[in-house]
């Protein structure tokens, strides 16, 4: 990856699945800067006061009124996020969501793993390729 920080915005509510995200950037051997939201509204109003991370890692399914799939369309609505790499993150292989991480502007869409090592492998290289693909 290339050596400037990226800032990593991480939309997660439930503590352990945080902890294990957090564990995870971590290890990417990348310089970087998370910041941490426990809720979507939490994150839009730091997105809609100006916060423009490189990265969005955004659980799908959130403990309240807004899931996942509502904060990634309304990230796209800001003119200033669209080159914003956003990364659904959830433990549902579900094709429906699969297929609706995609409509609503989605990067990647990355499946929670017990295995670090696996996270870890995952969100790197998903974050190599969107590095490449934002430089074509």
């Amino acid at each position: 990856m290339e050596s400037k920080e990226i800032t990593i915005l991480l939309v997660e509510d439930n503590p352990d699945h945080q902890l294990l995200a957090k564990m995870a950037i971590k290890r990417l051997e990348k310089k970087f800067s998370l910041i941490v939201c426990d809720d979507g509204e939490t994150a839009i109003e730091k997105l809609e006061k100006g916060l423009i991370p490189d990265v969005i890692l955004l659980d799908v399914v959130l403990m309240n009124e807004v899931n996942g799939f509502d904060i990634a369309r309304h990230i796209r609505q800001i003119p200033q996020l669209e080159e914003t790499c956003i990364i659904l993150y959830t433990g549902y292989e579900n094709p429906e969501y699969i297929a609706n991480s995609k409509q609503v502007g989605a990067f990647a869409y990355l499946l929670k793993d017990d295995d670090m090592s696996v996270t870890v492998t995952k969100l790197k290289r998903i974050i190599e390729s969107w590095q490449k693909e934002r430089k074509s």
